[in-house]
C-alpha cells in the first residue's frame, strides 16, 4: 500500500470549496430500478445492461448480460465474468473466464497488462483521504486493488526461489510451469524461463508470504477489482467544472466522495486527483 500526496497547482490565486456527498446517494435515472443478471443483482447507476432503456445508467459503464453471467467487456473480445459490484467502495470484481475453481488445471484466458486500464474507465488504484471534523486532511492513501499473477514457462527447474510457485501436478507440461504472486522484475527472471501470460488478482493474501499454488489459483478464481471512481467523481462532482475528487475514508460503514471546486483566475494549470490534463484559460 503506496501513501502520496495529492497535489494542484496554479499560477495566479486560487480557493477551495469542499463538499461531501454520500457514495450511496444517486440524482440521475431516479425512474430507473435495479437490473439483475446471474448472481449481480444490483446493476444500477453509473452500470447499466445492454438492454436497459436508454436514460439509465453510463455507457461507457455498460455490461452484458449471456447466458445469464454478467459480462464486463475490457478490451474487444477480453471479457470478462462480473462476481459483484461494490457501490460501497466504487469496485467492481471481475475473474477471467477461463478460471476454474474446481479445476486447478484452468489456467486464464486473458494476458493482462495493467496498461491497458489507461485507456479504460477504470483504475486498479484507488486515492482515499482521511479528513478529520475540522476538515483538516491527513492525507492521500493509494490503495491497491490488485496484484499480478506471473506465469513462466522453464526448460529447468526452480528451487532455489520460494517466489516460483511450482504449478505441478495441476498444470502437466512438457516444461515446467511456475507462478509469481506479485510483481516480477526483468532481473528476476531467471535463465531459460519466459513469461507465458500475466494474471490479476486481488489479494487474499500477502505477495510477500510463501503460498502454494492451490491458494494462488483460489486467489484467480476469487478475481481482480477495479475501482470505479473516476465516472462516479465526474457523476457526483460536476465534470463540466473544475473538480477534483477524493475518497474519505473517516466513515466505517460506507465511503463517501469529497468533491473539491478550484476556482482559479487567468491563466494557470490544474492537476486534479483524476488525472485532468493541465490547461490553459481554466
Amino acid at each position: 500500500m503506496k501513501r502520496g500526496k495529492a497535489f494542484s497547482c496554479s499560477l495566479l490565486n486560487y480557493f477551495l470549496l469542499i463538499t461531501t456527498v454520500s457514495s450511496a446517494a444517486v440524482d440521475d435515472n431516479r425512474t430507473c430500478g435495479q437490473s439483475s443478471c446471474g448472481k449481480v443483482t444490483n446493476v444500477s447507476h453509473p452500470f447499466r445492461l445492454k438492454d436497459d432503456p436508454q436514460n439509465c445508467g453510463d455507457p461507457s459503464y455498460e455490461l452484458a448480460c449471456e447466458n445469464n453471467i454478467t459480462v464486463l467487456s475490457l478490451l474487444p473480445g477480453r471479457n470478462y465474468h462480473v462476481e459483484s459490484i461494490n457501490y460501497n467502495n466504487f469496485t467492481i470484481r471481475l475473474v477471467d473466464p477461463g478460471i476454474s475453481g474446481e479445476d486447478c488445471s484452468t489456467l486464464p484466458r486473458y494476458s493482462y497488462f495493467g496498461t491497458n486500464l489507461q485507456q479504460l474507465s477504470y483504475d486498479g488504484i484507488q486515492e482515499r483521504e482521511a479528513y478529520f471534523r475540522n476538515g483538516s486532511t491527513s492525507g492521500t492513501e493509494y490503495v491497491t486493488l490488485f496484484y499480478n499473477v506471473v506465469f513462466l514457462e522453464c526448460s529447468n527447474p526452480v528451487r532455489d526461489d520460494p517466489r516460483y510457485v511450482d504449478t505441478a501436478p495441476c498444470i502437466k507440461e512438457d516444461h515446467h510451469v511456475y507462478a509469481v504472486f506479485g510483481d516480477l522484475a526483468v532481473v528476476e527472471l531467471r535463465d531459460g524461463c519466459r513469461v507465458k501470460l500475466f494474471a490479476a488478482a486481488s489479494a487474499l493474501m500477502s505477495p510477500d508470504q510463501n503460498c502454494s499454488y492451490a491458494e494462488i489459483h483460489r486467489t484467480l478464481n476469487y478475481g481482480f477489482e477495479l475501482s470505479w471512481l473516476k465516472g462516479a467523481c465526474e457523476h457526483k462532482c460536476n465534470s463540466s467544472m473544475h473538480y477534483a475528487c477524493s475518497i474519505d475514508q473517516t466513515a466505517q460503514s460506507s465511503l463517501t466522495l469529497t468533491c473539491v471546486e478550484e476556482k482559479i483566475h487567468g491563466l494557470g494549470c490544474y492537476t486534479s486527483l483524476l488525472q485532468k490534463e493541465c490547461g490553459n484559460n481554466l
